[in-house]
């Protein structure tokens, strides 16, 4: 019986010297730097945003390879291929080398025109194969500032409803 009965004492003793609602304020201190760590991190993730956007603005203005896709590297040697070849038979002598010439700038046409189809047909379903290095980066980050934010308000809700209590 002994037993039961300091337990009790304890339970009572910790109920009415409110011991119980010291844990409140630690919690929300821990709620508000939890908030405030969320918000220096969304900050960050919008800077690196603003920094990949920037980049790829000038990375497109330049014509770097950073700022092209697979795919639109893909159409754009097709077409240098394309170019050369039709320089070469207009350069070459009559004869078996033109007619084999001919043939390959058949066979690269066919090749560009399906390459063509195939970068309209990713842009137009949003794969990863149609967008370049920096779009994919910018489009990283912005889930990336979209998941912090929700992080942000969800804190940010959680602290105004400890305050209220």
């Amino acid at each position: 019986m002994k037993p039961m009965r300091t337990i009790l004492s304890s339970l009572l003793l910790v109920t009415f010297t409110g011991a119980a609602f010291a844990q409140a304020p630690a919690t929300l201190a821990n709620d508000k730097a939890q908030l405030k760590s969320d918000e220096t991190a969304l900050s960050a993730a919008k800077q690196k945003l603003d920094a990949d956007k920037k980049t790829l603005k000038a990375d497109t203005k330049s014509g770097l390879a950073a700022a092209e896709s697979k795919d639109e590297k893909q159409v754009r040697l097709d077409k240098r291929n394309v170019k050369g070849m039709k320089q070469n038979i207009a350069a070459g002598e009559p004869g078996p080398q033109m007619t084999s010439d001919k043939a390959a700038l058949k066979q690269s046409k066919k090749t560009l025109k399906a390459n063509k189809k195939k970068l309209k047909a990713n842009k137009k379903a949003g794969k990863m194969s149609a967008q370049s290095k920096d779009s994919q980066a910018v489009y990283k980050d912005k889930q990336s500032v979209k998941a912090q934010d929700k992080t942000v308000d969800a804190g940010r809700d959680k602290v105004e409803a400890a305050e209220k209590k």
